[in-house]
């Protein structure tokens, strides 16, 4: 899991997660990210914020 910012919404801080697994190649080019229920799941975030 994931520490959360607190003045941070928590939307931006897993966009950013998503953005940094992208550039460091986690996510390569032409594959999929994660699905929002493994979004939900791993970062134990509602369906809305996922």
């Amino acid at each position: 899991m994931i520490e959360w910012e607190p003045d941070v919404p928590r939307w931006r801080q897993v966009a950013e997660v998503i953005r940094q697994r992208i550039a460091d190649g986690t996510y390569p080019p032409r594959s999929r990210v994660p699905s929002v229920m493994q979004l939900v799941d791993e970062f134990g975030i509602a369906q809305a914020t996922a």
